[in-house]
Order: C-alpha cells, then structure tokens, then sequence
C-alpha cells in the first residue's frame, strides 16, 4: 500500500475520534458520565493511532525520510492528535465541574466551540 493512502486512513481514523471527543451540556449527571465515557474511549484510540504515527516516522523506509512532505503530513498529525488529547483531558474536567458552577462551564465550553471552528486541518 503507498504511503498516501496509508496516511490517508490514519488520518480519517483520527478524524472520526477527534469528532467523539466534544461534551454537550446542559445534561444530566448520567448523560455526563456517558459522555466522559465516550470521550475516554477516543482518547485511549487517539493516543494508539498517535503511537502508530511514532512508529512510521521512526521506522519509515528511506522514500519517507526523503519525502519531507509526507514527513511533515505525519508530524502535523502527532500536533493536531495532541491538541485533540488535550481537549480531551479539558472536557473531562469541564463535566467534573459541571455541577459545581454549571454557568461558568458553558461559558468555557461557548469560547471552546469557538476555537474548534478554527481548527487547523492536516491535508495532503
């Protein structure tokens, strides 16, 4: 398989875990707890796929070391995978502060929805 196409699929993996990863509230503490689930889940897939990346680059065959564009593809993927985990770390301390000061969680949450409009995409 070329490596374009196996970048291809890494990065549409990543995709769809990136989308698990995002907290909806107001709700009730067991939708909550369903969602920090959910983002649990994608977090612990996101943190594989970002090990397989590891992998390739370290073990890449010599057309990818000269490649600096494909290169440079996977090292945009580990940021973008690592932003994605920070997310996730942050959603999960929002839901566990929920029911403590919900108006100032939806506040944050309101400036988050914002920055993830301006996400940075990784493209080929």
């Amino acid at each position: 398989m070329n490596e374009q196409r196996v970048f291809q699929q890494i990065l549409t993996q990543a995709n769809q875990l990136d989308a698990q990863v995002h907290l909806k509230i107001p709700a009730d503490q067991a939708s909550i707890q369903q969602q920090v689930k959910r983002i649990e889940t994608a977090e612990q897939h996101l943190k594989a796929v970002k090990n397989q990346v590891l992998r390739r680059l370290a073990k890449a065959p010599n057309d990818l070391r000269s490649n600096g564009s494909q290169q440079g593809n996977y090292h945009s993927l580990i940021q973008r995978i690592e932003k994605t985990l920070r997310n996730a770390v942050n959603f999960k301390h929002l839901a566990e502060e929920f029911f403590l000061d919900p108006e100032g969680v939806i506040s944050l949450l309101q400036g988050t929805s914002q920055d993830s409009l301006q996400k940075t995409t990784v493209r080929l």
